[in-house]
């Protein structure tokens, strides 16, 4: 009977896993196409069509490294490169964190944590909005969790297949991005501070496996760009702005997360002083630890330095949310009295609906290239030039113009030039064109400041021409016409 009863269990688990990832595709499909693709989709895009064995090389200019690239590379052979299937790949990620984190929640602590991490997580706008991202984040929601789930079997017990995977996701975790090299310390930071033979020996070996791996697929020259980020760095240092509005957003609002503060610092004190007190057996605290550093942790630390050099933004520490979900939830189902707990898990249920209502699912991007690509195609009549600038919005610029030029990714430029069509590097790139052989002038520009050096630029092209008409109805784009 109890093997049976065992049996009926491991069937509702992976029976709730799968119905939550189907909910969640569904759900985050919702205009997964309505917003066009800005400047870092394409990039990455782009790339991933390099020949396998180049993929690796681009981090060590990227300072980001290449499993999403290589990620991509297999996803866009087999379903074509339209926003929507590219898109895709996205949702299913998120998706699927979606599940890990509901049933990681459910075997290590309860279902009132795992219920509420889950709502909280699909009510969050972030999340919704890297669903419909083309770039590695719901990835990092995935791995992270997966991580987790195995470094915590290996808390409980021995197991080959956990201290394998672990190692393996671990790897993959630094190879998607850097800054989740936290969460290896962390886990090694528990380790040390809760000294077990068996334990540190099970977590030793699948450390060994990451750095084996790392040895063998990074690069010297990738790691020392890396401690040198600083110098080319378009991030600014971190303020106390940046982390308030990192907090806020996380949770869809400014009054949303001081509910969940207060909430969370009420219940806390409840917990403390309720009686009889709360006591952990050493693996709770292991856990619990986990998921606070993994959390909360990850926020305070990534901004601590980013005060001093600049690495903190929302989206590099957004792979904390899913843990701060858990320990919402934790914490709300750590309390004693069954009424405040009842009371409470509704608040979170009342919030999580409110949040919902918070979403924007159009999910705006940065740039519009695929509206202001009909005005520059209008615009583009015989006789006339196209400028790009800069270099790097090759790429997006082709994928709106022509889908055959950008897929030819060896000869993207000479493709557009063809085509009447150049690229910018700079004031001195203009000296290069001769100007009396067109009649009409148009100049796309994205990442340009409205300053005197621009102004500069702009004077010059004008100067060849007695009309300019400008355009800044679309997103993130100017573009300029002279005639």
């Amino acid at each position: 009977m109890a093997f049976l009863s065992n049996i009926s269990q491991q069937t509702k688990l992976v029976g709730s896993f799968i119905l939550i990832i189907i909910l969640h595709i569904v759900f985050k499909l919702l205009f997964l196409d309505y917003s066009c693709f800005w400047y870092d989709e394409t990039f990455g895009l782009y790339y991933s069509q390099q020949d396998w064995g180049l993929i690796k090389h681009t981090s060590e200019w990227d300072l980001n490294p290449p499993l999403y690239y290589y990620f991509l590379w297999i996803w866009r052979n087999l379903f074509g490169i339209s926003e929507f299937a590219i898109r895709f790949s996205s949702v299913l990620f998120s998706s699927l964190a979606g599940g890990i984190l509901y049933i990681f929640s459910l075997k290590n602590f309860n279902k009132t944590t795992a219920l509420i991490a889950l709502l909280i997580y699909t009510s969050s706008n972030e999340i919704f909005f890297y669903s419909h991202e083309a770039r590695c984040y719901s990835i990092l929601f995935f791995l992270t969790l997966s991580s987790s789930y195995f470094y915590f079997n290996l808390i409980e017990k021995k197991g080959i297949s956990s201290i394998v995977l672990l190692g393996i996701f671990n790897f993959f975790l630094i190879y998607t991005h850097y800054l989740t090299g936290l969460i290896l310390a962390f886990q090694a930071l528990l380790v040390l501070i809760f000294y077990n033979k068996q334990f540190a020996k099970r977590i030793g070996v699948a450390f060994l496996i990451t750095c084996v791996l790392s040895f063998w697929r990074f690069t010297k020259k990738t790691i020392l760009l890396i401690f040198n980020h600083e110098k080319n760095f378009w991030l600014p240092k971190a303020s106390l702005y940046n982390l308030k509005t990192t907090l806020y957003d996380f949770f869809n609002s400014r009054d949303i997360f001081l509910f969940y503060l207060i909430l969370i610092t009420a219940t806390s004190i409840i917990i403390f002083v309720s009686k009889p007190k709360f006591v952990f057996k050493s693996n709770s605290v292991i856990k619990l630890l986990y998921i606070l550093l993994c959390g909360v942790g990850t926020i305070i630390i990534c901004y601590a330095i980013g005060v001093i050099t600049p690495i903190f933004t929302k989206r590099y520490v957004i792979y904390a949310f899913p843990f701060i979900c858990i320990l919402i939830g934790l914490i709300v189902s750590r309390i004693s009295n069954h009424k405040l707990k009842y009371i409470a898990a509704g608040l979170v249920c009342l919030m999580s609906l409110y949040s919902f209502t918070k979403i924007d699912f159009h999910t705006p991007k940065h740039m519009n290239y695929r509206d202001a690509m009909v005005y520059i195609k209008k615009e583009k009549t015989e006789g006339a030039v196209t400028l790009i600038q800069t270099k790097d919005m090759g790429a997006l610029f082709a994928y709106y113009y022509d889908r055959n030029i950008f897929i030819d990714y060896k000869n993207l430029e000479s493709d557009l030039n063809k085509n009447g069509i150049y690229l910018i590097y700079g004031a001195e790139t203009l000296k290069t064109i001769d100007f009396t052989k067109y009649d009409k002038v148009i100049l796309t520009q994205t990442f340009v400041k409205a300053d005197s050096a621009n102004n500069a630029f702009l004077k010059e092209i004008a100067a060849h021409y007695q009309n300019q008409t400008t355009t800044t109805s679309y997103q993130g784009i100017v573009i300029n016409v002279f005639k």
